[in-house]
């Protein structure tokens, strides 16, 4: 058995040294018990560090408030975009072309069609 006498010493990071190890947790391909065994820290510590710099970057904004909206009525008048064509791009790699001043109905049965084909 092995006595340890005295009191274990904190290391003591400075503010700069913290940032350089929080950034370097945050590189691709770095995991963050990694980078905290590298630096001789706890990966508690290391988490600590990174949960502190985010809410640091957060904004800090007053109590959420209502701000006044004014909505325009559309006008039966309004001519359609002016462009040749529309580009609707879907998750599934495909893309419809459309042009101005289609069928509402039509265009969305097209979506539809579009979406659900693999």
């Amino acid at each position: 058995m092995q006595e340890i006498l005295g009191r274990e010493r904190r290391r003591r990071w400075s503010d700069e040294e913290k940032a350089r190890i929080v950034d370097e947790s945050f590189q691709d391909g770095r995991s963050v018990s990694w980078v905290a065994r590298r630096h001789g820290l706890s990966p508690s510590q290391l988490f600590a560090w990174r949960k502190a710099a985010k809410e640091a970057l957060a904004p800090i904004d007053e109590a959420p408030a209502f701000l006044p909206v004014e909505v325009a009525a559309i006008s039966s008048n309004a001519s359609p975009p002016n462009c040749e064509r529309a580009e609707i791009a879907f998750p599934n790699g495909r893309h419809l072309f459309v042009s101005p001043g289609l069928d509402r109905r039509l265009l969305e049965d097209l979506i539809g069609a579009v979406a659900a084909a693999s």
